[in-house]
């Protein structure tokens, strides 16, 4: 990692210079520890010339993280010197063209951040090595994952919380040669509707893109993920200094890539020696990876906020900017698995992982399923009885939240547990009604928790608690908030007025809270009937739709002390859904209710553009827009897909991705290109033409 090196790498190249010089080899041969056969004959290559790029390796790193950025290559050439019985050197270096400067000759391999050596490579002005590279293998990491992301990070006491409250504000992006904050972070902003909008410089090197936010020079940067992490414990920062707000889509992380140096033969030799490595527990600590290395095909490029995956969400996580312009009509099944629960809570997904709340058959226990996303294999299930029985059935409604490895899952009468994400394991348990002294809604807690900050905030709905926050490592109160019962939808987080808060639904209206303390801001409550508050608000520019079944579709805007203006400043009183939570693409809000579709202008006092009665659209949806498009779920298993960029109501495509007529309230995720869906039986997983963005679920009642 380029920001924590020192007097230790200037020594350590010494040495290699000094090696080099009187030609030993940095490892020998060990013929006492790896296991496997080692090739009889010596190999046309004499030594093997290894150049480590890797951030994470000893050399180039720090050991301020346990367990991380001590990978020890020196092992690995012994490793390899052994199973390929010719002599291995490894080089250390940040870039090639440092390589180039230690070696006489250029390198067999290459390990290192793919994005950097390919960057590297391609400079050959620069002085790099120009030589052809041919990916041959993938390094996971400590988690059994192969990539990386970037992630935008602010003061933790600055208003944004969403990469939309950067407008106007400047972003510093990593070095050109750093995919993870730069290339991805700058397509994360086109997806984003904020291309333009920001003020973006790069940085020289990604120390600089930490400490130009550090240092009150700019408003956010984007770091790798792991930079956080390692900048509190190097001391560099404090605990909290820094806050992410947003991530970008993955890359792949560490590549082995062979030049042209390297004779086909060898190269086989090469990968089978590094994939056999997998068998070996000590390699594998040695290298800080669980899988070891892997064929480089395992990994799938991903999207933004794949390893976030919070309950709810600000309106552009609704939007995804890549939808397919066109579904086939037969979608293409990647793999499926056996649920057995009502389809109520949504689906969680990240580029590793896929989460749903379940319930057995006898509906007598809360089931919670974790599959691998890339072959659907069951990875665990945690469980606990929860057997009183509930209108809509007593499945658990609140979508799982994903944040750091962790999982938050809550049942429908109030059971909430924070789970470790890899293994199922419980790290802390809490009741909303026992132990936080909440009361159940008529049809059950719905809300699923909101993650800020360390903290994990839940709606438990009593008249001292009708809002908590949970310490996120323990599960010890960190404040309460006096209040209403609960409603049935999701939280959000927004800067408003210039205030950053918690909006959204208590049994009475809609309401903001400081996330810090808990103090309630404003409260706003409906001018007509009361409202069901199923459906979750939408915050686009500044501002914050709702839409309900008494009271229709209102816009309210916010003062200068972040507190909601009673009177909304736009009203449409054709849409009035009791469900569906509204979408916002192109400057249009769709959303169903009671049998109609509806297209409304944002732009034009909310004014109905069309509305289209038609049976598909009779109970509850959940829409996805994006790409000059709406991609539109309903509960009997229809998909359809209608034009979002005219003034009429135009279907694209429908396909019925079930066999028959389902059931399914479950709101969909994309990750990638894979859509997931599920029944009360199975839970797909589907290959999209183009899909860039993941929609988080949103809870629902029916």
């Amino acid at each position: 990692m380029r920001s924590c090196k020192g007097k230790i790498q200037v020594l350590w190249i010494l040495s290699i210079a000094l090696m080099i010089a009187v030609n030993l080899p940095i490892v020998r041969r060990n013929v006492t520890e790896a296991p496997g056969d080692p090739v009889e004959e010596k190999l046309a290559v004499n030594p093997l010339q290894i150049v480590v790029m890797d951030p994470m390796a000893a050399q180039l790193s720090c050991a301020c993280v346990d367990g991380q950025g001590q990978r020890n290559y020196d092992q690995l050439a012994e490793y390899l010197s052994q199973q390929l019985n010719v002599p291995v050197h490894v080089t250390f270096a940040e870039s090639l063209s440092m390589a180039r400067r230690q070696v006489a000759n250029e390198p067999h391999v290459i390990i290192g951040k793919e994005s950097v050596v390919r960057f590297d490579a391609a400079a050959r002005s620069a002085g790099a090595m120009s030589t052809d590279l041919q990916l041959i293998s993938r390094l996971t990491d400590h988690q059994g994952g192969l990539s990386i992301q970037g992630v935008v990070v602010v003061l933790g006491a600055a208003a944004a919380v969403v990469l939309n409250d950067l407008v106007g504000l400047k972003l510093i992006l990593g070095p050109i040669e750093d995919e993870e904050s730069h290339g991805r972070a700058r397509e994360m902003m086109r997806s984003g509707n904020v291309d333009g909008r920001i003020l973006v410089s790069v940085a020289d090197s990604l120390d600089a893109a930490a400490y130009s936010v550090i240092d009150n020079e700019a408003d956010a940067a984007v770091l790798p993920d792991f930079m956080p992490e390692f900048l509190v414990a190097c001391g560099k920062i404090a605990p909290g200094e820094l806050r992410v707000i947003a991530r970008t889509a993955a890359t792949a992380f560490v590549g082995v890539f062979a030049t042209d140096r390297l004779t086909e033969e060898t190269e086989g030799l090469l990968v089978k020696a590094l994939e056999g490595m997998a068998g070996t527990p000590a390699m594998l600590t040695a290298l800080e990876t669980q899988r070891g290395f892997v064929n480089p095909s395992e990994f799938r490029p991903t999207t933004p906020q794949t390893e976030v995956r919070n309950g709810s969400s600000p309106a552009e996580s609704r939007v995804s900017s890549s939808l397919p312009k066109t579904l086939p009509s037969s979608l293409n099944l990647v793999w499926e698995a056996s649920v057995t629960g009502p389809a109520r809570a949504g689906i969680s997904a990240t580029d590793r992982f896929v989460v749903v709340a379940d319930k057995d058959a006898t509906l007598r226990n809360d089931l919670f399923r974790c599959f691998d996303a890339a072959d659907g294999r069951s990875l665990w299930t945690f469980q606990y009885p929860s057997q009183r029985r509930l209108d809509y059935t007593n499945a658990p409604r609140a979508t799982p939240v994903i944040v750091d490895g962790r999982v938050y899952v809550q049942g429908v009468w109030g059971e909430l547990h924070c789970l470790d994400l890899n293994t199922g394991r419980v790290i802390w348990r809490k009741h909303l009604v026992e132990d936080l002294q909440g009361e159940t809604p008529t049809w059950g807690f719905s809300v699923p928790p909101l993650v800020d900050s360390g903290r994990v905030i839940v709606a438990p709905g009593g008249s001292q608690t009708s809002l908590v926050a949970l310490d996120g490592e323990t599960g010890e109160t960190v404040w309460k908030s006096p209040g209403h019962g609960a409603a049935y939808s999701s939280f959000l987080l927004a800067t408003l007025g210039g205030v950053r808060q918690v909006v959204g639904y208590d049994v009475a209206g809609l309401g903001g809270w400081d996330p810090q303390t808990g103090r309630r801001l404003w409260q706003m409550i409906p001018p007509g009937r009361a409202d069901f508050n199923v459906g979750t608000p939408v915050i686009i520019d500044g501002k914050v739709l709702v839409a309900t079944e008494n009271n229709a579709t209102r816009v309210y805007r916010f003062n200068s002390n972040g507190k909601i203006d009673p009177e909304p400043i736009l009203y449409n009183d054709d849409l009035a859904p009791d469900t569906c939570t509204p979408v916002v693409i192109n400057d249009r809000v769709f959303a169903s209710a009671y049998g109609e579709l509806f297209c409304l202008d944002w732009k034009n006092e909310l004014q109905t553009v069309w509305q289209h009665a038609d049976d598909l659209y009779y109970d509850h949806t959940n829409l996805i827009g994006g790409n000059d498009r709406v991609l539109i779920w309903n509960t009997t298993g229809d998909l359809i897909l209608i034009r979002a960029d005219v003034d009429h109501y135009s279907v694209v495509a429908k396909v019925r991705p079930f066999d028959g007529e389902i059931e399914s309230t479950s709101h969909p995720a994309i990750v990638g290109n894979r859509l997931y869906l599920r029944s009360k039986t199975e839970l797909k997983c589907f290959e999209l033409p183009i899909v860039s963005s993941l929609i988080v679920a949103h809870p629902v009642m029916e």
